[in-house]
């Protein structure tokens, strides 16, 4: 009979232990990230008995077994932060806890970049990622996510783009063009007055970020043929040799051949190019002073710019005027130069250059890349969200915070791309709110309830039973 009673206080332990499992389910409904579980009941081993037929067996009770966290999808909310992230699917973010090495892993991605630029979780945990090149690959092995700078650096032109019409029925300034040039005289006054028919001026950016006007000027020598120069303020040329010579400011010269009575560039002759060597920085006819210029893999032939001195211009500006080098040919873009019979005009320009500019504002992708939005511009890549996944997550320990540690149980954590392997992809501007299912918690309560309330009932009725057979013996 004692023993009876023991069973049923076992059973009492079991209904509290889990009662106390769904009342934290219920504790964490809106806890971002959470994870429910559920407790499973096992019988206590068996004791044998003697009975009328044979022996028999009698259980002990029963105990809480196992308590197991459900890792299944919870809802997604929207939110307004462009750092918060949930993944869809299965993963852990990454972390790193501040003050050491040791990593660490959540479902709760609301993050925050800190004072000191690293993304951090609201309990300062460091999120794990790698860094990205301008191009979107990685860079060295995963570690803090941390924003570098919060200025996007300038970046050199390399292609300079003018469509234009030229007038058909212009008369030329007559004679060489490049002899019309003298880059001793001020800004502004280097190419003689009347010696061309058209020109026009575009910004490259050197390799600081500062603008520099090159200015392009035509000229007509014959029905279907168009001489030209391109060239920049003498005072900002900085090739060895140039300063304070004629030729200063003098890039390169060449030639466009239109299609008679077509009005657009010839396939056979569209263009050709020659840029300025400095063999004789005192002539600007000298042909020593120019070599041809070989088109680039695209197409389009190039010339040489040195704003900064110390041969800094690198890779030479490509020059596209709407047409480009097959191998054999030329062949027109749809936007191409002309030459019909209205006033010469520029109809496009740009160049891909630009300065240095702020960060506005920052994005995530489903890739789990970080894009830094900046004042000029540039969209580039900063970071890759890591993610991580277990053989068995039911083995990771559980630290608050919406922390897991990994264990013995878990298996060593394999990290990677979000969306690859079997993780799961990121939800931007979103968090993943709690798994807990509100009315099966409560249902759930209520066989516990009932179970308690039944185990108590043979308690008493065991101890009423003890008093009976105390009386008889008394």
């Amino acid at each position: 009979m004692i023993s009876s009673i023991h069973q049923s206080i076992t059973a009492l332990n079991a209904f509290g232990r889990k009662m106390q499992v769904k009342s934290n389910n219920l504790a964490n409904v809106q806890t971002v990230g959470f994870k429910s579980s559920d407790g499973f009941f096992q019988d206590l081993p068996s004791h044998g008995i003697a009975t009328a037929a044979s022996a028999g067996q009698v259980g002990m009770g029963s105990a809480l077994a196992d308590i197991l966290a459900s890792f299944a999808q919870g809802p997604f909310e929207r939110t307004a932060n462009s750092m918060d992230m949930a993944i869809g699917g299965n993963g852990f973010f990454v972390l790193r806890d501040a003050g050491s090495d040791s990593p660490a892993y959540s479902r709760a991605g609301n993050f925050h970049f800190d004072g000191d630029g690293y993304l951090t979780n609201p309990e300062g945990y460091v999120v794990q990622g790698w860094q990205l090149d301008s191009n979107g690959n990685p860079m060295g092995d995963m570690g803090d996510i941390r924003m570098p700078s919060y200025t996007s650096p300038p970046g050199a032109s390399s292609e300079l783009r003018m469509i234009l019409n030229l007038d058909s029925s212009a008369e030329g300034g007559g004679g060489v063009l490049e002899t019309a040039w003298d880059g001793t005289l001020p800004s502004g006054s280097s190419m003689a007055e009347g010696r061309y028919e058209y020109s026009s001026t575009v910004s490259l950016m050197d390799a600081s970020g500062e603008p520099h006007d090159v200015t392009l000027f035509f000229d007509k020598n014959s029905q279907t043929q168009w001489d030209f120069l391109v060239t920049c303020n003498p005072a900002e040329d900085a090739r060895g040799g140039a300063a304070g010579t004629p030729c200063a400011g003098l890039l390169a010269r060449g030639t466009m051949s239109f299609g008679a009575g077509s009005g657009t560039l010839s396939p056979s002759r569209g263009l050709t190019l020659e840029t300025f060597t400095g063999a004789d920085w005192s002539s600007p006819a000298d042909p020593a002073n120019w070599n041809g210029s070989t088109p680039n893999s695209e197409g389009y032939p190039g010339f040489p710019a040195d704003f900064m001195g110390a041969g800094t211009a690198g890779d030479s500006i490509a020059l596209n005027f709407g047409t480009r080098y097959n191998g054999t040919s030329w062949d027109n873009e749809s936007l191409t130069t002309t030459q019909f019979s209205r006033p010469s005009t520029t109809v496009y320009q740009s160049t891909d250059g630009f300065g240095p500019g702020d960060l506005e504002w920052v994005t995530v992708d489903g890739d789990g890349v970080i894009e830094g939005r900046y004042s000029n511009g540039e969209v580039l890549p900063l970071f890759r969200v890591a993610e991580a996944r277990f053989v068995n997550p039911q083995g990771l320990k559980k630290e608050g915070g919406n922390i897991f540690r990994a264990t013995s149980q878990s298996g060593e954590a394999a990290a990677g791309i979000a969306g690859t392997n079997g993780l799961g992809r990121i939800a931007p501007q979103s968090l993943e709110m709690s798994n807990v299912d509100m009315a099966k918690e409560i249902t759930d309560t209520i066989p516990l309830q009932r179970g308690y309330e039944a185990n108590l009932r043979v308690i008493k009725t065991k101890d009423e039973m003890l008093g009976s057979l105390l009386d008889i013996l008394g």
